[in-house]
């Protein structure tokens, strides 16, 4: 599977491999998103079906922070 989109100007690539995977996702990766609102903060939660600790149904972090904007 292969996927990109541009995410403010810049383009982000993702990518997984056919073959099964001997490792799973860690806390050494955070997704950060810059929230313009604590509304845009809490969307962002609720869409992603994140628990109190960020984390989605496939283990990924995610990590809403509201910016100064």
């Amino acid at each position: 599977m292969f996927s990109d989109a541009q995410l403010a100007g810049v383009w982000v690539s993702a990518m997984d491999s056919g073959a099964e995977q001997p490792f799973t996702f860690t806390d050494a990766v955070t997704f950060r998103v810059d929230c313009d609102t604590p509304v845009q903060a809490e969307m962002l939660r609720r869409e992603l079906g994140l628990d109190g600790a960020g984390l989605d149904r496939f283990g990924v972090r995610w990590e809403p922070v509201l910016t100064d904007g």
